[in-house]
């Protein structure tokens, strides 16, 4: 069953390559990569229209963020399944041919996978939603978690509301309906920081209440954790 990598660019040939180089040494080479783009203006475009070596579909139009992006890809996809990789991530050589192995045997909605951190190799968590929002009930939404197209029937596609946490919302929602998680042991690949969520943090705290409030029964205890984490933030600014 072949999947669907998939990843938002906007000026992004300073990473690009690194992450093309990720792709074309994976040991299964069973998928396709869907690049939304949304116009760049530097070598981006230039550069994956040089790509010949990848079963790479390319998709260039001015969008609404990365979320409206990612939407684009998931309707040009015609797999089962998708995973999403930022420009500035890598995969492991071996991730395509993991989640091929696990979706032939269990085929579940989500695979949950380990990733790596700021060289620290993370594990996805299983109860701790009412905490840790996503990361509590699966992992990071890039290079880790593979997707079952399907859900997007059920539970729509990312909010563009939520111009940074529109994935945790969508998560959230899936597992909590009902949506079957394989919890996976093998390392994904590497998240980098430096997105959205790292340099804005005062914003992704705000996104993250309002979706943690939407998706969590005891309201009260999401703004105690809310106004614990303000207070962190501004204590790391002074």
């Amino acid at each position: 069953m072949k999947i669907s990598v998939i990843t938002a660019t906007l000026n992004s040939i300073s990473n690009i390559k690194k992450l093309y180089l990720s792709l074309r040494e994976q040991t299964d080479k069973n998928f396709e990569w869907i690049v939304a783009d949304g116009e760049s203006t530097d070598r981006t475009i230039e550069f994956l229209k040089s790509i010949n070596d990848l079963n790479i579909i390319l998709s260039i139009k001015k969008d609404n963020g990365i979320y409206d992006a990612m939407n684009r890809a998931i309707k040009i996809s015609k797999n089962k399944y998708y995973v999403v990789i930022g420009s500035d991530d890598l995969f492991d050589n071996n991730a395509i041919k993991n989640y091929r192995k696990i979706i032939s045997k269990e085929q579940p909605d989500i695979i949950a996978s380990k990733w790596i951190v700021d060289k620290k190799i993370i594990s996805p968590k299983k109860n701790f939603g009412w905490l840790y929002g996503m990361l509590g009930i699966s992992s990071c939404h890039s290079v880790a978690t593979l997707i079952n197209t399907d859900l997007h029937n059920q539970y729509g596609f990312y909010d563009t509301n939520f111009p940074i946490c529109a994935d945790q919302l969508f998560i959230k929602k899936a597992i909590y309906g009902g949506g079957v998680v394989f919890y996976a042991n093998f390392i994904s690949g590497t998240f980098a920081r430096g997105g959205n969520s790292s340099s804005n943090l005062k914003k992704f705290l705000n996104e993250q209440y309002l979706i943690q409030c939407e998706t969590e029964k005891i309201k009260i205890l999401q703004k105690i954790i809310y106004f614990l984490r303000r207070i962190k933030y501004f204590r790391k600014l002074s």
